[in-house]
């Protein structure tokens, strides 16, 4: 008895990672236009590789990856614009470390977070 509630207690977290949080956002498409609607807004998971989005908030959610947006963002908190990047393939765990410099990378378009917005 005390083993099942303990494996309850310990899938409970595992389950609010497939909860959907949709908030009022934007999305701007590959043609530069700007939709409103709601954003399924996860903070603890990053989304740099799809946002799933609606216009209703009883509606069909559309998925836009970095290839068919330009960015996205949610009212008031945070916003995302997508980038052709290098992204390296080294090891990030001690044991996998080479000796010299990884210089191994791969290029993909992701979704990076805005940090600032500025002249330069």
């Amino acid at each position: 008895m005390k083993r099942s509630i303990v494996g309850l207690l310990l899938a409970i977290p595992m389950l609010s990672l497939g909860q959907s949080n949709y908030l009022k956002g934007y999305i701007v498409n590959s043609t530069l236009d700007t939709l409103r609607g709601y954003i399924d807004y996860k903070s603890k998971v990053r989304t740099v590789s799809a946002v799933n989005f609606k216009q209703q908030l009883d509606g069909p959610a559309q998925t836009f990856t970095p290839e068919n947006a330009k960015g996205y963002g949610v009212d008031g908190l945070q916003a995302f614009e997508s980038f052709n990047v290098r992204i390296s393939k080294g090891a990030t765990k001690t044991e996998g470390l080479k000796i010299g410099i990884d210089t191994s990378s791969r290029r993909a378009t992701v979704f990076l977070k805005v940090l600032q917005r500025g002249p330069n």
